[in-house]
């Protein structure tokens, strides 16, 4: 059964889902992400903050949690019961974050975030902060594999 997502109002990004559970979320230019249930098509919960279009996001739906990343030179952390962010990462990459990805399953749990200023930043997500900058590119970053 084909089932329509509606409630952006800009193009979604990407999107991540857990057929298992039955949840999706989407980030979208509209400078959102959404929590969606699949079979009904029902948004769950909006997550608001950044200020640009939201490029990517990473989830861990069994912990629900959440890592977004902007336009705005910002990564966002969420609670996704409460829809709530708990975390901003910010005032690092001069472009803006076109990708992330996220270690879930580890101690502490660790992002890659790439950036249109042609760096990827390694971040501790415990702590907040960013322990090693990689800069040898010489262009935007458009994919990572972690």
């Amino acid at each position: 059964q084909l089932v329509e997502l509606a409630g952006h109002t800009d193009r979604i990004n990407v999107i991540r889902a857990d057929m298992d559970q039955g949840v999706a979320i989407t980030a979208s230019n509209d400078e959102t992400a959404r929590i969606w249930e699949v079979a009904s098509g029902h948004c769950k919960g909006v997550l608001e903050g950044h200020t640009q279009a939201v490029r990517d996001v990473q989830v861990d739906f069994e912990n629900k949690a959440a890592v977004t990343c902007s336009d705005d030179m910002t990564v966002r952390m969420w609670e996704l019961e409460t829809y709530s962010c708990t975390s901003i990462l910010e005032n690092e990459h001069l472009g803006r974050i076109n990708i992330i990805r996220v270690r879930f399953d580890r101690e502490p749990q660790m992002m890659v975030s790439a950036s249109t200023d042609y760096t990827l930043r390694l971040w501790n997500l415990e702590t907040k902060e960013c322990e090693e900058l990689l800069c040898s590119h010489s262009g935007k970053v458009i994919s990572l594999i972690m």
